[in-house]
């Protein structure tokens, strides 16, 4: 098996970077919901979930990657 070198290395510790805050965020969210005693409602996670897949999109991920950070399947997304 090939060991990834250069610019393939520095693109997948980027992209696990990016998932690392993504799943971060996702944390903080969830504990400022327990903070306040209730848990989002269907419009919430909706809208979360769609931020979520924009800012994927923002940070250069393709369908896969916004879909995986939306915690949604790409067909989902798709549509």
């Amino acid at each position: 098996m090939k060991e990834t070198v250069g610019p393939d290395r520095e693109l997948a510790a980027w992209a696990d970077g990016v998932l690392a805050r993504i799943d971060a965020q996702q944390g903080i969210d969830d504990e400022l919901l327990a903070a306040l005693g209730r848990g989002p409602s269907l419009r919430e996670e909706t809208l979360a979930r769609m931020a979520e897949a924009v800012r994927a999109a923002a940070l250069g991920l393709g369908p896969a990657g916004c879909a995986a950070a939306a915690g949604v399947p790409e067909r989902l997304l798709h549509n």
